[in-house]
C-alpha cells in the first residue's frame, strides 16, 4: 500500500449552503450580469438565480469578512482575517484572480470600497490603529495609508459632491478629511505594499469605509462612537472629525453605516436606530428612530437618489427591517421580510432593477420586490455554528444538518435547496437516519435525544439519561437498537422494538474518554467507538461488553466507517499532532475515504490506508475546522460541514480515468 498513488476520484465543489450574516455587513451585491455575489467561509460565491447555479472564488486561505463591488460591477474585492491577511481582486465572470494586495494590514480586513472610477480601493484593517489604506489595486500598490480612529469606525465613504473629501463615522465621532494629515513621503512612488502616509487615528474599531459614489478622492469611515471624512490629496490622507454642532440632545453615537445625498450630505446609521444627517462634516439634523434597533446597513442608488436602510426590527403592519427613503430622508416605504422570525436583523442591502437584495443575520439572502413587497428567499443557512451533525439519506440525495442554532435542516442536493427546518429549542450536536429513512434521531447538547418520524416531523420518542452533550447517535442496521454516545464516556443502548418509551437496556463499560464516533457492524452485533483519548474500542451489542479478541475484531464487517482511528486509517494522519483530523467517512463502495481537519481541509484517500502519510488529494474552501463529512447513498456526492463558518459544502465525486 505504501506505493499506492493518490485516489483516481476527484471532488468538485458543486454548491455552498449559507451566507456570512454575522459579524459582517455590506457583503451582498448584484453584478453586471445580474448575478449575486457574496461570501461564506473562505469562498466567494457568484450565484446565477435564473439558472440556479453557483461559481466559486477560492483564492483565500481563511474567513472572508469584507467585500466590495467595482463600479462596473464585474470585478470584486474580498478581504480576509488571519495573521497576515490579504485582499483579492477577482473577476466575477471567470472567478480568477486579477490582483492581490497584502503586507499592510494585520488581523483582518474589516471593510473595502472602490472609488468612483474603480481605480482606487480603500481598506480598513483590524489592527489596534484601525489602519486605513488606499490602493492602486491594478498595480498591487498602496497609494496612501492612515490609522482611522481610536474608536471603532463602522462606515467610510467618499463625499458624493466634493472631490478629494472623505467622510467616516463611528463611536462618538465623525470626521471629514481635508487638512490634518500630511505625508512625509513627498511625491515619491512606492512599490507594492509600501506605506505612503500614516497617522494615529482612533483606538476603536471601524466598521465601514466607503467612497462617495461620485468621487475618486473622498470617502467616509464610521465606527465606535466616531465618524471621519477623508480626502486623498496626492499621496496623503487628510481627515476631519464629524462635529455635533449645536443640535439639542445631540451625542456622538456608535455609527454602523453610511449613505450619501445631494448637496454634500452624508447619512450615518446609528446603533440606537437614528440616522444622522451631516452637511460637510457638521451634524445638521437627526432622523430619530428611523429603525427601532441598530441601523446596520445603508445603500445609495445614484440614478434616483433613493436610499435603502436595513436594521434590527420586529416586523409589524407599519414597518419592517428594510426601508426605502427619499433624498429628504422621509420614509417612502417599509418592507416586511416574512422570515417567520420574531425579530429581523438585516446586515446588507442593495438595490437592483425594481428589487432590493437583503442579507440577514439569520444567514438568509432575500430578494424583495419594491412594488409588490413580495419576498423570495434565495439562500438559506444555519445562523450559528458549529454545525456538528450531518447525515445523508440511505437511498436519496438528501442530507440533514444539525447545529448550535437549535435547528435541524433537510437539504435536497439535486434541487439545491432547503426542504424543511425543525426548531428544537436547544443546540443540536448529532443527527442520523434510520436504515429505512423513515426516522431521524437527533442528539442534543444538553444530553437529550429525540426521534422524529420523517413523514410528519412529529416526535416519536425522546429521552434524557445523560447531562452532557450527545456526541454521536446511530441506528443499528437491523433497526433493532439505537446507540447514543455522550461526553460522559458512555454509549447507551436502547431497544427500539419496545416502542417510544426508550428505556435504556445497557451501556458500554469502561470507555476511557468522551465519545467521538460510533459505527455498527453490518450484522448489528458490535459497535466500534472512537474516543477522545485516541483509542478505538469494540463492544458487543447489546451487552456493552468490551471485545478484546483481535482475531474476532479483524473478521468484523462494518456497516459504516466514520472513525478517525484504527489500523485501516493510519494514513489519514499527517506529521502534525493528532488534533488535526476531526472527521472521516468511507464510501459505500468501500474504496474511498474522505476526511476533514482543523485547518479547513477536505482530503480524499483510498481505503483502507494502513500506511503512514498516505497519498491523498486536498480541497479547500472551509475556513474553520471541518466538523463532519459524509458520502451520499450512491457515492455521487460528499457533504462537508463547517465549524464557526456555518457552511455546508456539497462536492461532486468525479471519477478520473485510470
Amino acid at each position: 500500500m505504501a506505493d499506492r498513488t493518490a485516489p483516481n476520484c476527484h471532488l468538485r465543489l458543486e454548491w455552498v449552503y449559507g451566507y456570512r450574516g454575522h459579524q459582517c455587513r455590506n457583503n451582498l451585491y448584484y453584478t453586471a450580469a445580474k448575478e449575486i455575489v457574496y461570501f461564506v467561509a473562505g469562498v466567494g460565491v457568484v450565484y446565477n438565480t435564473r439558472e440556479h447555479k453557483q461559481k466559486f472564488y477560492l483564492g483565500h486561505n481563511d474567513d472572508i469578512i469584507s467585500l466590495a463591488l467595482h463600479p462596473e460591477r464585474l470585478l470584486v474585492a474580498t478581504g480576509q482575517v488571519g495573521k497576515e491577511p490579504y485582499i483579492c481582486v477577482w473577476d466575477s465572470y471567470s472567478v480568477q484572480t486579477v490582483s492581490i494586495l497584502k503586507d499592510v494590514h494585520t488581523h483582518g480586513i474589516a471593510c473595502l470600497a472602490f472609488d468612483l472610477d474603480g481605480q482606487r480601493l480603500v481598506s480598513v484593517g483590524l489592527d489596534s490603529k484601525n489602519t486605513i489604506c488606499v490602493w492602486d489595486w491594478r498595480k498591487g500598490k498602496m497609494l496612501s495609508m492612515a490609522p482611522g480612529h481610536t474608536d471603532r469606525i463602522f462606515d467610510i465613504s467618499w463625499d458624493l459632491y466634493q472631490p478629494n473629501k472623505l467622510v467616516s463615522c463611528g463611536v462618538k465621532h465623525i470626521k471629514v478629511s481635508g487638512n490634518s494629515l500630511t505625508s512625509a513621503a513627498g511625491s515619491a512612488g512606492w512599490k507594492a505594499g509600501s506605506k505612503i502616509a500614516s497617522k494615529v487615528g482612533h483606538n476603536q474599531r471601524i466598521f465601514v469605509a466607503e467612497f462617495r459614489p461620485d468621487s475618486d478622492t473622498q470617502f467616509v469611515s464610521v465606527g465606535v462612537k466616531h465618524v471621519r471624512f477623508w480626502t486623498l490629496a496626492g499621496r496623503a490622507l487628510l481627515s476631519k472629525k464629524g462635529m455635533l454642532s449645536s443640535i439639542e440632545d445631540a451625542r456622538m453615537q456608535t455609527m454602523l453605516a453610511v449613505a450619501f445625498g445631494a448637496g454634500n450630505l452624508t447619512f450615518t446609521g446609528t446603533i440606537s436606530g437614528d440616522v444622522c444627517v451631516w452637511k460637510d462634516h457638521i451634524l445638521s439634523r437627526i432622523v430619530a428612530k428611523a429603525h427601532n434597533g441598530p441601523v446596520f446597513t445603508m445603500y445609495t442608488t445614484l440614478r434616483d437618489g433613493l436610499i435603502v436602510t436595513g436594521g434590527k426590527e420586529r416586523p409589524s403592519k407599519e414597518g419592517g427591517a428594510v426601508k426605502l427613503w427619499d433624498q429628504e430622508l422621509k420614509r417612502c416605504r417599509a418592507f416586511r421580510l416574512e422570515t417567520g422570525q420574531t425579530t429581523d436583523c438585516v446586515r446588507s442591502v442593495c438595490r437592483g432593477k425594481g428589487k432590493i437584495l437583503v442579507g440577514t443575520r439569520n444567514a438568509e439572502i432575500i430578494e424583495v420586490g419594491e412594488k409588490n413587497a413580495a419576498c423570495n428567499i434565495l439562500i438559506n443557512g444555519h445562523m450559528d455554528g458549529p454545525i456538528w451533525g450531518l447525515a445523508t439519506h440511505p437511498t436519496r440525495d438528501f442530507f440533514l444538518s444539525a447545529a448550535e442554532d437549535g435547528t435541524v435542516r433537510l437539504w435536497d442536493i439535486v434541487d439545491k435547496k432547503m426542504l424543511n427546518k425543525v426548531n428544537l429549542g436547544h443546540a443540536a450536536r448529532t443527527v442520523c437516519y434510520s436504515p429505512e429513512g423513515d426516522m431521524v434521531a437527533i442528539g442534543m447538547k444538553n444530553g437529550e435525544f429525540i426521534i422524529l418520524l420523517v413523514a410528519s416531523l412529529k416526535i416519536w420518542g425522546k429521552k434524557r439519561d445523560r447531562r452532557s452533550a450527545i456526541q454521536d447517535i446511530r441506528f443499528s442496521p437491523d433497526s433493532h437498537y439505537l446507540a447514543v454516545g455522550s461526553s460522559e464516556n458512555a454509549v447507551d443502548f436502547y431497544d427500539l422494538t419496545i416502542g417510544p418509551s426508550l428505556n435504556r437496556i445497557s451501556y458500554c463499560k469502561d470507555i476511557p474518554s468522551f465519545v467521538l464516533q460510533i459505527d455498527f457492524s453490518a450484522d448489528s452485533r458490535y459497535v466500534q467507538v472512537s474516543t477522545g483519548c485516541y483509542k478505538r474500542l469494540v463492544y458487543e451489542v447489546p451487552s456493552g461488553k468490551l471485545l478484546t479478541e483481535q482475531t474476532v475484531i479483524d473478521r468484523i464487517t462494518w456497516a459504516t466507517w466514520t472513525s478517525v482511528l484504527g489500523d485501516e486509517v493510519v494514513g489519514i494522519w499527517s506529521r502534525h499532532e493528532k488534533s488535526d483530523v476531526t472527521c472521516a467517512c468511507v464510501s459505500h463502495s468501500g474504496i474511498s475515504l474522505v476526511t476533514g481537519d482543523d485547518f479547513g481541509m477536505v482530503k480524499l484517500f483510498d481505503f483502507p490506508s494502513p500506511e503512514k502519510f498516505a497519498k491523498h488529494k486536498r480541497f479547500m474552501g472551509h475556513s474553520a475546522h471541518v466538523t463532519n463529512i459524509r458520502f451520499t447513498s450512491a457515492d455521487r456526492y460528499v457533504v462537508s460541514a463547517g465549524g464557526d463558518d456555518c457552511s455546508l459544502f456539497v462536492w461532486k465525486c468525479v471519477h478520473m480515468p485510470h
